[in-house]
């Protein structure tokens, strides 16, 4: 007999399906459509308050129909980083604005320092850091948001078609 949380997960499983199944390069609007962007937003501030357990389900998804999206940088890793952080009003705003979609933000979790106040550094490979509006760039002192446009964000070829690397 399945639980309700295995039927929940086959439910969602099949959802994603259906909706990769239409066209796998599905665009930010329709992640943010699904309601994929706050599945591990609290549900206090306007996200679903689901587990990485559904998460998973959709990556699964994701990797099944090989979708090139920009779900895992900017939605998945993004929350779990702001999740991380101390709660409160700034963290609060980034979570709301990653799951109602009206920011992408991109983590990046090397090559980066602080100087006198300074934020200085380079870092590859940064998932979805192209396309993001925004960089959650974390260092030994903490974390810094910075917006994408005020540094060079180029994009770095890869064999994955599936995956959207950058250098920061």
């Amino acid at each position: 007999m399945a639980t309700d949380f295995e039927e929940f997960h086959d439910e969602l499983r099949s959802v994603a399906g259906d909706l990769l199944a239409k066209d796998r390069d599905v665009d930010w609007a329709v992640l943010v459509d699904a309601g994929w962007t706050g599945l591990e937003v609290p549900d206090a501030i306007g996200g679903a308050g689901a587990t990485f357990a559904e998460t998973a389900v959709i990556l699964e998804q994701i990797g099944r129909a090989a979708a090139a999206n920009s779900y895992l940088g900017s939605a998945v890793l993004a929350a779990g980083v702001l999740n991380l952080l101390q709660a409160g009003a700034p963290t609060d705003e980034l979570l709301v604005a990653v799951a109602d979609g009206s920011s992408r933000i991109a983590v990046v979790t090397e090559g980066f320092t602080v100087s006198a106040g300074a934020l200085s550094g380079h870092a590859e490979f940064v998932p979805d850091a192209a396309g993001a509006d925004q960089l959650l760039v974390l260092t030994g002192a903490g974390a810094a948001l910075v917006r994408a446009a005020d540094v060079t964000v180029t994009a770095q070829p890869v064999v994955d078609e599936t995956r959207r690397l950058a250098t920061v």
